[in-house]
C-alpha cells in the first residue's frame, strides 16, 4: 500500500493535536519535515516527542543551502549538518537535498561527496526557479550524474519534472516515465498547470496534471509526500481531502 506523507516545516509546532488525530485516523503514514535553519532546539523539544516516522528535507536555496556555489560551502555544510542532526534525532533514514541554483553541477557533486552519508536523496528540479534562476538537476543527465558520482538515492518530484519538461520542450508525462528509470525511492506529488514551466503546488483535482497516469507510475508501497500548499496556516484540514482523493487512485 502507498505510504502518504505530510509535509511540514520544523517550525510548524501549532499542529500538535491535529497531527496526532490525522495520523491515528490514517490520513498519512509519515511526516516529511523541512529542516528550517537554526531550529535544532525545536526538534528536541517538540518533534522528538511525536512518535511518528519521519523523512527529513534539508534546507534549500531559499533558506540558505546551495551546493552549486563554491563560496557558500561553509554555510552549506552547517545546514547539511543540521539536517543530519534532525535525521539522527528523529531516526529518519532519508534526507532530501536540492542540487542548487545558478551555479555549477561539478561543485554540487564536489560538496555532496565531502559530506554525504547513506541517507542522502537528490531531488530533481524545474529548469527555472521562482525568480528565473537556473536550477541544477532539471535534466536526466544531471540527476544521473549526481546519483552515479555521489551514490545518492533519488526523490522524484512530479511537479518539478513537468515544469522542467515544458522548459526543455519534452512531453511531460513521457519525461516522468523516463525519470522512473533512475529508480526513485520516494516521490513528491501535487496537482498543477501541465503547461507551465513553474511548479504551483495545487491541491489534487484543482489543476491539469494527468493524475491518473501519474499515479499509475508509482510502485506499490512507495513513499509519496503531498506537497500541496496549505490553504490556512492554522489548519491541516485540507490533508483530509487530498488523502481521500489520492486513495481513490491507490486502492
Amino acid at each position: 500500500m502507498i505510504k502518504i506523507g505530510l509535509k511540514l516545516w520544523s517550525t510548524n509546532t501549532s499542529f500538535h493535536t491535529e497531527i496526532l488525530e490525522l495520523y491515528e485516523k490514517g490520513y498519512f503514514s509519515y511526516i516529511e519535515l523541512f529542516a528550517v535553519p537554526e531550529s535544532i532546539k525545536i526538534v528536541r523539544e517538540f518533534w522528538k516527542k511525536i512518535d511518528i516516522p519521519y523523512i527529513i528535507h534539508a534546507a534549500h536555496s531559499m533558506t540558505g543551502l546551495n551546493f552549486s556555489k563554491k563560496e557558500m560551502r561553509n554555510r552549506n555544510f552547517v545546514l547539511a549538518d543540521e539536517a543530519k542532526y534532525f535525521a539522527d534525532e528523529l531516526k529518519a533514514d532519508k534526507i532530501i537535498f536540492h542540487p542548487g541554483i545558478d551555479g555549477e553541477l561539478e561543485e554540487t557533486i564536489r560538496q555532496i561527496n565531502l559530506i554525504k552519508d547513506s541517507r542522502f536523496l537528490i531531488e530533481n528540479k524545474p529548469a527555472l526557479g521562482l525568480n528565473g534562476e537556473k536550477c541544477i538537476g532539471s535534466t536526466i543527465r544531471e540527476i544521473q550524474e549526481i546519483i552515479n558520482e555521489c551514490g545518492c538515492r533519488f526523490c522524484l518530484d512530479f511537479g518539478h519534472a513537468i515544469a522542467a519538461a515544458n522548459t526543455h520542450k519534452i512531453e511531460p508525462l513521457q519525461y516522468c516515465k523516463d525519470l522512473m528509470h533512475l529508480k526513485p525511492v520516494m516521490f513528491h506529488l501535487t496537482d498543477g498547470d501541465y503547461t507551465s514551466e513553474k511548479d504551483h503546488h495545487f491541491h489534487y483535482g484543482l489543476g491539469t496534471f494527468p493524475l491518473t497516469e501519474i499515479f499509475e507510475l508509482i510502485p506499490e508501497a512507495s513513499f509519496v509526500t503531498n506537497e500541496a500548499k496549505r490553504d490556512s496556516q492554522d489548519s491541516l484540514k485540507e490533508i483530509i481531502r487530498d488523502t481521500e482523493y489520492s486513495k481513490s487512485f491507490f486502492i
